[in-house]
């Protein structure tokens, strides 16, 4: 019986190094944006190639999601888990010894496969040892990646500050003590599966909405890695220090988290989710465009309050799918948080052609009415929602 007991027991210390692992491994694609200002002078690239840094980024990390949860569920081995961080420490604390823009974007293109090694097997993992507190084990572990991108832009800046882009190496020091660690104290595989659901099978139980909310992360996506890529230039060209774009980036994901936190909450407690993914994407129409006239501290509040209210809906979302396919959770859940944001990085490379043309200013002024698109697809969500819904999950 003590056996039994002891294998259904919550386990917070292994969680909690599955979430340490994910701020490691995330917070090296947080380390990107704030460095690019320096790259561009360093390899002497524009900034229309600023944003095919974005698109590589989420393609190796976003895009490959799926395909790195289908060959961890059939292989069942720890390579995933253990060499993620490595792959990702790699890419990205080179990235100073990039000799060109492309191999460059090799490098930046290695460190992204490593973080789409690390999610899915990682995730399974953390549910698996969640045992009968599944919701509190996730919050734990989603919270890790959370603040994995908060953290690495200010590690990034801190350390370019104190010996410029050849500092960019002491950060591998991270990826290789905690894939060290996960190997020795990570044993468990997550159970093999008994049977596997294809995409396709999976989008036609709920087609409508499912669509509707993957669209919902595209447009957000969009939105967030646009900024996120130039704020940073934005703050250079104003004239303000480069430290400022890695604080600035830092307290944005900082208050995201809290954010994600709150909208979650409000979601469970009074059955708001389309609500406030709604009013996510109104509030952020004038908030962004406020930002774009202010400068220096006042600007970095006002974008910390964006990050509040833009991330609030994003557990809301992640939510809503999975409650739409209860049976296959881990399916709608790569499409949710992996590939649809994949899909918004290779939008992005667009912005660098429009910034080139207008002005980066002008280019964020026009992306700023893109979470129009996300105000229709809510309303469209909205409206569905109140439709008499079949559970067709059930249906054979």
């Amino acid at each position: 019986v003590s056996v039994d007991k002891e294998k259904k027991k919550f386990k917070p210390h292994k969680i909690s190094l599955l979430a340490l692992g994910h701020l490691i491994t995330d917070s090296y694609a947080g380390m990107v944006n704030p460095i690019i200002p320096l790259l561009m002078v360093k390899l002497s690239f524009s900034v229309a190639y600023a944003g095919i840094i974005s698109s590589t980024i989420g393609i190796s990390s976003s895009l490959l999601q799926p395909v790195v949860g289908y060959l961890s569920d059939k292989l069942r081995k720890r390579i995933f888990i253990i060499f993620g961080p490595i792959l990702a420490a790699l890419g990205f604390s080179f990235m100073d010894a990039a000799w060109n823009y492309y191999s460059l974007l090799a490098l930046i293109f290695i460190g992204g496969i490593g973080i789409a090694f690390y999610h899915p097997q990682a995730a399974s993992l953390a549910n698996l040892e969640s045992k009968e507190k599944k919701a509190t084990g996730m919050s734990i572990f989603v919270a890790g990646g959370t603040l994995g991108y908060a953290f690495g832009p200010i590690l990034i800046t801190v350390l370019v500050s104190l010996g410029g882009l050849n500092y960019t190496y002491f950060t591998i020091i991270p990826g290789i003590v905690i894939s060290i660690l996960l190997y020795k104290y990570i044993k468990i595989l997550p159970p093999k599966k008994e049977k596997s659901v294809s995409l396709i099978e999976a989008f036609r139980l709920n087609p409508y909405i499912l669509v509707i909310l993957c669209l919902i992360v595209i447009v957000r996506a969009f939105v967030v890695l646009g900024f996120s890529t130039f704020v940073p230039i934005l703050i250079v060209e104003r004239g303000e220090k480069f430290a400022m774009g890695g604080l600035t980036l830092f307290f944005y994901q900082l208050f995201g988290s809290f954010g994600g936190f709150i909208g979650g909450f409000v979601s469970d407690r009074y059955r708001w989710g389309e609500k406030i993914i709604l009013l996510s994407f109104i509030l952020a129409i004038p908030l962004f465009l406020f930002y774009l006239q202010l400068k220096g501290v006042v600007a970095m509040l006002v974008y910390m309050i964006i990050g509040a209210v833009f991330f609030s809906s994003i557990p809301v979302v992640v939510a809503l799918a999975q409650s739409k396919m209860p049976s296959h959770v881990g399916t709608i859940s790569s499409m949710v948080m992996g590939f649809s944001w994949g899909i918004a990085g290779l939008l992005v490379s667009i912005l660098g052609k429009i910034a080139e043309v207008f002005g980066v200013k002008n280019m964020l002024s026009i992306l700023s009415f893109v979470p129009s698109l996300g105000i229709v697809l809510s309303l469209m969500l909205i409206f569905n929602s109140k439709k008499p819904e079949k559970n067709k999950e059930n249906v054979r």
